[in-house]
């Protein structure tokens, strides 16, 4: 466990160690998936842009509201759209892996190699990436057909919110949050079963001899098999996770003290763009900054807007990029750390058999020359003594 630790820190130590080099690659690569994301969201744009036109000048758009026909396949659309948007930009990960995987060889892939329009690489984790999606869904799916079931039981939904607002210890209740809890279980699960997917599609393919999307898939779930990598996978994701935190804390405070700041300030200047829902949040940033004067607070806005853009910079140069070394590190220390040793013992196991085998034939064949020679030696004594016929001859004296 210590051994793998270091080793995965010192891997991380080396996007450190080259960091202009890491660093310029980032934004290479960070712009081409942004290029991909614009040349996918163009198509879908058109198609939008016609509906918004001619449907809003004509007065349609209000008939799609209220014919399901229309709208069900237009929400459908919108996920489509939302689901490519979110595939073309995650092809960043593709070409952080593959950098990652140079880095580990000690090798410095350079700016303009990597597989930035490699379309057959695209495609194929573009599927293979749409089919991961879908299988972290599928809990959901089922959590949700589950909780269709549970409703139909209780006569239907205002039957159900009668029982669930009658006593808070209630079957219905108890069941929904049982539902909900395996559901969430069962999706971090399955995230971490499927997280090694792209790291081997990059690893084994070469770039060009590409298989099926649910090998990779089934190869993931084979290498992240046993509780022992479990484990270990959960201890190092957390140390990883607390390097970051002298930078996500700061980040996330000012976004988080941003966002009420801007909504307070947006309610006082136009009050009318909040709605009735907002009432209990309007009256606790009331609580919070009524206060305070107006000006005083767009001041700390627009310092802490230029605190959180500082932050984004240095967040983008030291961490971004950082948890695909930790996936790839992973990939290479343990898993397949794990596969190479199983080959081991297989084959020592076989080095083993094979000398046993070899032993009884030397035996075998020891055995067997001893019987062939007892027989020849047999076969000699049970021969006959061959005598000479007349008389003998004279000797010289």
């Amino acid at each position: 466990m210590i051994n793998l630790i270091k080793n995965i820190f010192g891997d991380i130590f080396i996007l450190y160690k080259n960091f202009f080099h890491f660093n310029l690659s980032k934004v290479v690569i960070y712009l081409v998936a942004i290029l991909y994301t614009i040349i996918l969201f163009i198509p879908f744009g058109i198609v939008f842009w016609i509906i918004y036109y001619y449907l809003l000048n004509s007065g349609w758009l209000y008939s799609i509201w209220a014919n399901l026909w229309i709208l069900i396949p237009s929400m459908l659309l919108v996920i489509i759209w939302l689901f490519i948007l979110i595939i073309a930009f995650s092809y960043n990960y593709v070409l952080l892996t593959k950098m990652n995987l140079n880095y580990i060889n000690w090798k410095k892939l350079k700016l303009w190699k990597n597989e930035y329009f490699n379309f057959k690489l695209f495609w194929v984790f573009f599927k293979t990436f749409f089919l991961n999606i879908l299988i972290l869904l599928f809990p959901f799916v089922v959590g949700f057909i589950l909780m269709t079931i549970l409703v139909l039981s209780f006569w239907w939904v205002l039957e159900a919110q009668k029982i669930s607002s009658s006593w808070v210890l209630n079957s219905f209740s108890i069941s929904s949050i049982i539902i909900l809890i395996i559901s969430i279980i069962w999706f971090i699960y399955l995230i971490y079963k499927t997280l090694f997917v792209t790291t081997i599609l990059v690893d084994e393919s070469k770039w060009k001899d590409f298989k099926r999307p649910m090998y990779y898939i089934k190869k993931s779930f084979k290498l992240t098999s046993g509780f022992k990598i479990f484990f270990r996978f959960v201890v190092t994701a957390i140390l990883v996770v607390i390097i970051s935190l002298p930078f996500s804390i700061p980040l996330n405070y000012f976004s988080y003290n941003n966002d009420r700041l801007s909504n307070y300030i947006e309610y006082k200047v136009n009050p009318d763009s909040f709605s009735e829902n907002d009432f209990y949040y309007i009256e606790w940033l009331k609580n919070e900054f009524d206060w305070q004067d107006l000006v005083k607070l767009s001041k700390t806005l627009n310092k802490n807007i230029k605190y959180r853009m500082l932050l984004e910079v240095l967040n983008f140069l030291f961490i971004y990029g950082l948890f695909e070394m930790f996936i790839v590190s992973f990939y290479k220390r343990e898993l397949l750390w794990k596969k190479r040793k199983k080959i081991k013992t297989l084959e020592e196991k076989l080095d083993i058999e094979v000398e046993k085998v070899e032993k009884k034939l030397k035996t075998k064949k020891k055995t067997t020359a001893k019987k062939t020679t007892k027989k020849v030696e047999k076969k000699e004594e049970s021969k006959p003594v061959k005598r000479g016929r007349g008389r003998p001859k004279k000797t010289d004296k």
